[in-house]
Order: structure tokens, then sequence, then C-alpha cells
């Protein structure tokens, strides 16, 4: 008889094919997740070398950039403080603020990851030189070597600067291409990390830190790119102001000491020598005007420009502006109501003669002064019968440097007059405007009223072309532009 089978041997085998299948598990779970762990953990620490590498780089790259535009920003000012166009305040800002720059770049290299000193000793070793570079440069500055540091900075500095961005370019380049490499690995990881739950959220992890990584790059890469090309273009700005107003300072020059020498011949005829003398002080007006703009545009920038405000009595300021413009030939008619005002006497003289100097050179052969009462307020209009200018000009009529045309300055300016008159007039409690009526170009600002003279201002005996725009009439009284207040003042 065969024998029945025997259970506890059933019992046996199905517990052996149950070990064998969790060994059988435990090992695929072993081959499988083993190197899924390790490669999980070596992209985990590479993604995390490569972010510290990036920011790294980056931070050198901003650092260096900063150091550059320093470096140029203290020789800029180092020329105008030799010049005597920039306060020591200013020079002595300027510097401080370079070497800060190069104290940054040093503390970057400080910080320097170990992927940087084994990987890229070379980077490392251009971004130092660049910054003992940049402090030659600052040496020669301070010690008034303007002409060295700019042939330093041209000869060694930028060359230098070019290599030390190139050799961190490269760096970036291997890390961008690590991170893309980085990317697919990660891809095949989420894929697998689907059968074994317990690596899904380390692996989410790194992929999401490696993205945010890539979008940092693009954004820092971006923004330092911008400021790269703002630097580039401030520069080049500055380069071809210098030489615009080097140009414009050299006519007036010019003619100064052609005349001198003329003057200086022994048979000259009295007749034409003071000709030639009156030729002198226009020309030497003109320039004293060119640098006045240039000295006031930059103590305005270094906001070291002081107002000693006083009463001043407007019809005298009006006069002393216009009278020299009459007895040179122009039409400058000045009527309406005096008064007494408080502003800075020395500004108000500037804003008027930049006023009336624009309408000269740029404006139509009649020139027209008003000054009127407005509540409580004296304002003032310089006025000409000129084409105006361009609505493509308006808008920026006010900033410096600006004119209609093609030319970087206008002849006989530097391209200051307007934006310094209008940041002098809101200096003294008013405002600069430009406004087109009746076929006449109007430049209008307000001062504080102390006080009203019934007499009207009549500083000439200019009578008006018949085209003209009508003055004001001649007496206080019959005088459209005092309000009733003022009129009651006037009477008392």
């Amino acid at each position: 008889m065969n024998s029945p089978p025997d259970h506890s041997d059933a019992v046996t085998r199905r517990a052996t094919r149950w070990k064998s299948f969790w060994v059988a598990m435990s090992i695929a779970l072993l081959v499988v997740g083993a190197p899924l762990w390790f490669s999980n953990i070596y992209g985990t620490n590479r993604i995390a070398t490569n972010a510290l590498t990036l920011h790294w780089t980056n931070s050198a790259v901003a650092a260096g950039s900063a150091v550059r535009s320093a470096d140029a920003q203290a020789i800029f000012f180092g020329v105008d403080f030799y010049l005597e166009a920039a306060s020591q305040e200013a020079f002595d800002s300027a510097l401080e603020e370079a070497r800060r720059t190069i104290a940054d770049l040093e503390a970057v290299i400080e910080a320097a990851p170990e992927s940087i000193v084994e990987d890229s000793p070379q980077a490392l070793v251009e971004i130092k030189g660049l910054a003992a570079h940049a402090t030659n440069v600052l040496d020669l500055v301070e010690s008034g070597e303007i002409e060295s540091a700019v042939d330093y900075r041209s000869g060694q500095f930028e060359p230098h600067f070019q290599i030390a961005m190139s050799e961190l370019g490269t760096i970036q380049e291997s890390v961008k291409s690590q991170v893309q490499d980085g990317e697919s690995l990660s891809g095949w990881l989420s894929g697998v990390t689907t059968l074994f739950v317990t690596l899904l959220v380390p692996a989410a992890a790194v992929y999401a830190y490696s993205r945010i990584a890539r979008r940092q790059v693009r954004e820092r890469e971006a923004k330092y790119e911008v400021r790269l090309e703002t630097d580039r273009q401030l520069l080049e700005s500055k380069d071809e102001f210098i030489a615009s107003i080097s140009h414009e300072l050299r006519t007036p020059l010019t003619s100064i000491v052609g005349f001198t020498d003329i003057l200086l011949e022994d048979d000259i005829d009295p007749t034409e020598g003071h000709e030639l003398l009156m030729l002198v002080g226009k020309e030497a007006a003109e320039l004293q005007r060119m640098v006045e703009d240039l000295l006031t545009a930059a103590r305005l920038d270094a906001s070291a420009l002081n107002f000693e405000f006083e009463d001043v009595t407007i019809r005298d300021e009006i006069k002393a502006v216009a009278d020299p413009l009459q007895r040179a030939g122009h039409s400058v008619a000045v009527n309406g109501v005096s008064a007494t005002v408080v502003a800075d006497r020395t500004r108000l003289r500037q804003v008027l003669r930049n006023l009336m100097s624009n309408a000269v050179r740029h404006g139509g052969p009649i020139i027209e002064v008003l000054g009127e009462v407005v509540d409580d307020k004296y304002r003032i209009s310089v006025s000409d019968n000129g084409e105006g200018v361009g609505d493509e000009v308006v808008e920026r009529l006010f900033q410096r440097f600006v004119h209609d045309g093609k030319a970087s300055v206008v002849g006989g300016s530097v391209g200051l007059g307007l934006a310094i008159a209008r940041s002098l007039a809101a200096e003294m409690g008013g405002d600069l405007r430009y406004e087109r009526v009746d076929g006449w170009t109007v430049f209008t600002f307000e001062l504080e009223l102390v006080s009203i003279d019934p007499l009207v201002v009549s500083l000439s005996d200019i009578e008006s072309d018949d085209d003209a725009k009508p003055l004001l009439t001649q007496s206080a009284e019959d005088a459209p532009i005092i309000d009733e207040r003022s009129r009651a003042e006037v009477d008392s």
C-alpha cells in the first residue's frame, strides 16, 4: 500500500518556497536597491558640490565685475578731483568704494570650496591676480598718477580680467554640463523609485534641488550679464562725455589764445584791440559758464552743493544777466512786476543765465523775460519766438546731455544747462517747466514771494518787433498778472 503524503513535509516545502522567494526578493532588492541607494547618495553629493561650485563662481564673477567698475569709477573721480571738478569727499568716497569691492573679492577668494581648490586652481590664481592688479590701480590713482593708472588698467588689469572671466566661464560651463548629466540620472532614479517607495522622497528632493539650482544659475547669469552690459555702457558714455567736453572747452580756449597773441603785437590799432578784448571777454564768459555748469553738476551728484538763501530783489538779478546779452546785440525784453523773493543769489543767476543762453543759442531772435505774481509765488518766464524742440525730445528735455540732433553735444554747450537749471530751481522750492504757447517757447519757474515792488522792471530801451509777442503794460496798476491780494499790497 502506498502511504499517505506527510502533511508536515508539505508545510516544510511551502515554507522553503516562501523562504526562497523572500531570499530572492531580498537579493533582487539588494542588487537593485544597493546601486540605487549608492547612486542616490552620489548624485545628491554631486549636485550639492555643483551648487557650491556655481555659487562661488557666480560670486567671483560678480565681485570681479564690481572691482572693475569701481576701479573705473575711481579713475573718473580722480580725473575730476585733480581738475578740481570733484570734491575731496567725492574722490575719497570713490576710493573707499573701490577698496571695499576689492575686499569683497578677497573674501570670495578665501571662501573658495574644495572643488575649486582641487579641480580649478588656475582660476583661483587668476582671481587673486585680479585683486592685486586692482589694488595697484587704486594706489596709482591715490598717489595722483592718473595717466599711469589708466595705462596700467588697460595694459595689466583689463587683460587679466578677461583671462579670469574666461576661466570662471569655463567652470560654469563644466558645472552646467554636469548638472544636465545629473538630470538624466535623476530621471532614471525617479522611474526606479516608483518600485521602491522608500526612495521616492529623497529622489524627488534631489530632482527639485537640481531644478532650483539650475533656475538660480540662469537668473544669476542674466543678472550679471545685465550688470556687465550696464557697466560697459557707463564706461563708454563717460569716455564720450570727456571727449565731447574737451572739444567744447577747446573752442573758447583757442579763441582766447588767438586773440591774446594778436593783442601782444606792438602795432595793433587801439580800436581793434578794444574789439579783441571784448571778444576775449565774451569767450572767457562762455568758458566760465561751461565750467560752472560742470562743477555744479558734479556737486549735485555728490550732494555737496550748498545754498545760501536770502531776500533777493529780482530786478537786480534779471538785470545782471540780461545786460551783457543786450550789450552783445541780442534782443532781450524784460517786463513785469518786480518783487523780493527768497533764493540763493548765485544759483538764481545761474538759472537765469542758462535759460537766456539757451534761448540765444537755440531760440528765435526775440527773447522776453517776464516776471509776475501768482498767488503767493513769484513766477519768472523766459520766452523766445523760435521753433521749439521736436516732440521726441520734449520728454527728455531736462535730462543731461539731451539735444535735438545726432551729435553728442550741441555746439557751444556741454548739454547740462537745462538739466542744471531745473535741479537748481527745484532746490530753491520751484520747478522748471517747458511749454509751447502761440508759437513761443516758454520756460517757467517759481520762487517764494516776500514782497512786491510796485515799480515795473525796465532794464533796456529795446523795442519789440511788430511780430513780437506783446509785452506787459508799463504800470503795476494796469498789469493783469497781479491777483487781488497782491494788488492790495501794491496799493498799501
